[in-house]
């Protein structure tokens, strides 16, 4: 670059040439980055993870309803039905994993277009896992789609988008066990914190109206009155709301326009009469199924018999049929006879079990 004589001011003090420095900027910018990160490197080499402690602090975490509520997501892809774990779950996970950077960041931008790139960095083992993809600036509605020109609602647009590929990364570094132990302690968390069920129906349904779904696209999406719900149910139907919700899923994915009176006609008797409640064999077997499910979430014999205590006006209620009813207290009867011979060596009966 050429030199350029030093101009001066009216004072006739020297002025400084001006010069152009957008590159010599992005390299500082750049510099910083590498040594930022070669600094968290560093510093996770010397403060490793403690997994069994981390594990820990994870399943605790798990035991708060308010995570596990938004722990899961699901939706329909053809006739099969797709489950998985949501953002807001893997973020505590990795937070509490440890030395995990992640994140997106927008790298380019067209006029209709932004490449985003999501990541997420194992500090320790300096593995780092990289999604790079195209959002179109573009929203579908039900009017038709329409272009998207306002900067906040491209940037909501993207980080929707982001959000998906980050929590992508997170599930590639974390260990799948881990995954799967921290979705299944937060099933259990719901399961096991429902409470009153005929109040949690309630909740539900409201829920659901605020999304436009209807007291009848709840039942014919369980093929079963919403009255015999079982907390496997509930667990189901949260994620769907969620998935909804959050824009994961359609809710005509799981809500068909005849699935009410496809149900309707599965009972013998008119869907208004008092025994309408009276399940298929298939329904039955499923709601059996749930509440068995339920039954070995709890790992003391003291807590399956205060769950059948407290639950068998449940039971019966959503099982008609007396053999129904039986087989599910029979399971559990078996349930507590497997944990005692187990050797709980009387600690079952310290424990203090919030039902």
């Amino acid at each position: 670059m050429e030199n350029l004589p030093p101009k001066q001011d009216e004072n006739g003090f020297s002025m400084a040439p001006v010069v152009h420095s957008g590159g010599a900027i992005q390299a500082v910018e750049q510099s910083r980055a590498v040594a930022e990160v070669q600094a968290a490197l560093v510093l996770a080499r010397a403060n490793p993870r403690d997994e069994s402690r981390a594990y820990n602090l994870i399943m605790q975490s798990c035991k708060r309803r308010s995570l596990a509520e938004t722990a899961t997501y699901s939706f329909r892809r053809g006739s099969e039905l797709v489950q998985g774990v949501s953002i807001r779950l893997a973020e505590t996970i990795a937070s509490k994993w440890g030395n995990i950077q992640y994140g997106f960041r927008e790298v380019g931008r067209g006029e209709d277009f932004s490449e985003v790139e999501a990541f997420a960095h194992d500090l320790e083992s300096n593995t780092r896992v990289v999604r790079l993809f195209v959002v179109k600036h573009w929203r579908d509605t039900k009017q038709g789609g329409k272009s998207i020109t306002a900067e906040r609602d491209k940037y909501e647009l993207v980080a929707n988008m982001a959000q998906r590929r980050v929590r992508s990364c997170l599930l590639e570094l974390i260990p799948g066990d881990i995954v799967e132990s921290a979705s299944n302690a937060c099933r259990a968390t719901l399961e096991s914190s429902i409470g009153d069920i005929n109040k949690k129906i309630e909740e539900i349904v409201k829920s659901f109206a605020t999304l436009g779904v209807s007291l009848d696209d709840l039942e014919g999406y369980l093929q079963r009155k919403i009255r015999s719900i079982v907390p496997a149910d509930v667990v189901n139907l949260t994620r769907v709301y969620v998935s909804i919700r959050d824009g994961i899923a359609d809710k005509s994915e799981f809500f068909k326009e005849n699935a009410k009176s496809d149900l309707n006609k599965r009972f013998d008797k008119q869907p208004d009469s008092p025994d309408a409640d009276i399940q298929t064999l298939e329904a039955r077997k499923k709601i059996i199924e749930d509440f068995k499910r339920e039954i070995d979430v709890y790992p003391h014999q003291n807590a399956v018999a205060n769950w059948k205590k407290k639950h068998a006006n449940r039971i019966e209620r959503a099982l008609p049929n007396e053999n129904d009813y039986l087989e599910v207290m029979a399971y559990a009867n078996d349930r507590m006879t497997f944990l005692q011979g187990r050797g709980n060596q009387g600690q079952a009966s310290k424990v203090n079990v919030n039902l």
